[in-house]
């Protein structure tokens, strides 16, 4: 009978010391494994945070496997370069539990459309990924100078980090007929016309 008691007493002990423990320990978790997100963007990794009841005040700490982004200490995550980072936060309970996600992190793409106000250009879109820089094309147009791609009236040489929607400005040329009369008179000795008008001599 003794045996019995003291059996019970022991197992009544053990069940409230594993009871104690699990109302003083904090879960942390995250729903996926791995997510992606796009250079630039802006999130935050703070994870899901269970505390049994008995579980005291707690402060996480947060830890990445590379510098391809920054993370401040209240889980704000900032995708800087493209590639795979491993974020890990611990909290500062006895056991230092913790959890962590894989971020994968991908390259945005842009790209920029070309009207070339009748002129002839040698690609209407262009695509290009965030950290690339893409000189624009030269188009041509009979009877006029090129004076560039506009944005929004901004002149845009190249393009780079944004989509763009660009026109092409143009200036008709000009032509100039200088006459000699050999001898005689003329009122105006030069014709200054535009491309594509026909002048009318004098007589």
């Amino acid at each position: 009978m003794k045996k019995y008691f003291i059996l019970l007493f022991t197992m009544l002990l053990m069940t409230s010391l594993v009871s104690c423990t699990k109302s003083k320990k904090i879960t942390l978790s995250y729903d996926e494994s791995k997510i992606e997100v796009f250079v630039g963007d802006e999130l935050s990794v703070k994870p899901k945070v269970e505390l049994g009841k008995k579980a005291k005040e707690y402060e996480l700490s947060y830890e990445l496997s590379t510098n391809i982004a920054t993370v401040d200490k209240e889980g704000r995550f900032v995708a800087k370069e493209a590639g795979t980072v491993t974020v890990t936060v611990t909290a500062n309970d006895k056991n230092k539990t913790s959890a962590s996600i894989d971020v994968k992190i991908l390259d945005k793409e842009y790209e920029a459309l070309l009207d070339a106000m009748g002129g002839i250009v040698d690609v209407t879109t262009i695509q290009y990924k965030n950290n690339e820089i893409v000189k624009l094309p030269v188009p041509t147009k009979e009877g006029c100078v090129f004076l560039g791609w506009y944005q929004d009236d901004q002149k845009v040489e190249e393009v780079t980090g944004k989509n763009y929607t660009l026109v092409a400005k143009w200036d008709t040329v000009d032509y100039t007929i200088t006459l000699n009369a050999d001898g005689g008179k003329v009122e105006n000795t030069t014709i200054t016309f535009e491309h594509g008008n026909i002048p009318t001599l004098p007589v």
